[in-house]
């Protein structure tokens, strides 16, 4: 009877543990891609304050 629990038992710590590493692999694909995405939101934002300072001279250019 107590290999039948010895037995099992195992495989519910197995199937934990699994779990729980597939978790955290999953988190840590999670944040890698939340690192790109903030890198390209970034370069983004980049570019579109440059357009922003490239039409404000052009804007003081002209006299109104």
């Amino acid at each position: 009877m107590f290999e039948f629990y010895i037995l099992y038992g195992q495989y519910l710590i197995g199937f934990l543990a699994g779990i729980f590493l597939g978790l955290l692999i999953l988190l840590i694909y999670d944040h890698k891609k939340d690192k790109a995405f903030a890198k390209q939101l970034v370069e983004v934002e980049r570019e579109y304050n440059a357009e922003i300072v490239y039409l404000q001279k052009q804007l003081g250019k002209w006299d109104f």
